[in-house]
């Protein structure tokens, strides 16, 4: 039940912001060296894994103007999926909010693998992660928590479908042991 709850909630995060493009790359990413921006200091990690993106547009969401990227990548942890979200959060500084969407490669169809997020400020933040619950029709979470999270991390939040079902699976477990 936990698991299907998560794949409902990506789902309608893709649907409610940012839909996949099936469309061929344009430009992609080989990973590089440590990079700091001069506006805010975003650290990008020496390796970050390799990625290409589809699809990059403006998405408003609930209150807040967004920049919506889309891409395929072999990523799948939390870690990975965050070392692309600060680099393309370091190319795309001047934007209010980031979201990016990542898809396992070419797999046209298949389900997202993780998304990542960044914020320019407490304010996108919380209207952003709270619009997420709104559009599942989920009740409102512990968002404070969530946006603290975020602007602890550069304004870096990140979800991975693989962790957050393993870690599902894990409590699930522990839950129904006596």
């Amino acid at each position: 039940m936990v698991v299907r709850v998560l794949v409902v909630m990506a789902v309608l995060m893709v649907l409610y912001g940012c839909g996949q493009s099936s469309s061929a790359p344009e430009q992609g990413d080989e990973g590089g060296s440590q990079k700091e921006t001069a506006e805010k200091e975003i650290s990008v990690p020496a390796n970050v894994p390799n990625y290409d993106v589809t699809k990059e547009e403006r998405c408003p969401v609930g209150n807040q103007d967004a920049k919506c990227i889309t891409g395929f990548s072999g990523a799948t942890s939390s870690e990975d999926i965050e070392a692309i979200t600060r680099e393309l959060w370091a190319k795309n500084q001047g934007e209010n909010a980031l979201i990016v969407i990542l898809y396992p490669p070419r797999a046209t169809g298949a389900n997202m693998s993780g998304a990542g997020y960044a914020f320019s400020d407490r304010r996108a933040a919380k209207a952003i992660i709270s619009s997420q619950y709104t559009a599942s029709g989920q009740k409102i979470a512990d968002i404070e928590r969530q946006v603290d999270k975020a602007m602890e991390n550069d304004g870096i939040y990140v979800i991975s479908i693989k962790d957050a079902v393993q870690s599902a699976s894990t409590n699930a477990s522990a839950s129904s042991s006596p």
